[in-house]
């Protein structure tokens, strides 16, 4: 995994709802795990809110300009 899947799946992770503390706490474990590992800015996954999306198929994909 590189830096932009890591930023990716951060984002990915934070669009994610949750049922109960266990599924929270996994995900809480893994994005802790990518900011750790790759250095990751809150600033460049609040970015993404406003340029990307999740596709249909799960992926993050970036939001054309229209």
């Amino acid at each position: 995994m590189n830096k932009q899947q890591a930023k990716e799946r951060a984002y990915w992770l934070m669009n994610q709802s949750t049922n109960g503390y266990e599924a929270t706490r996994t995900i809480f474990i893994e994005l802790y795990n990518l900011f750790e590992k790759f250095d990751l800015d809150m600033a460049e996954i609040d970015h993404m809110l406003e340029t990307h999306t999740i596709s249909k198929k799960g992926s993050v994909i970036k939001v054309e300009d229209e």
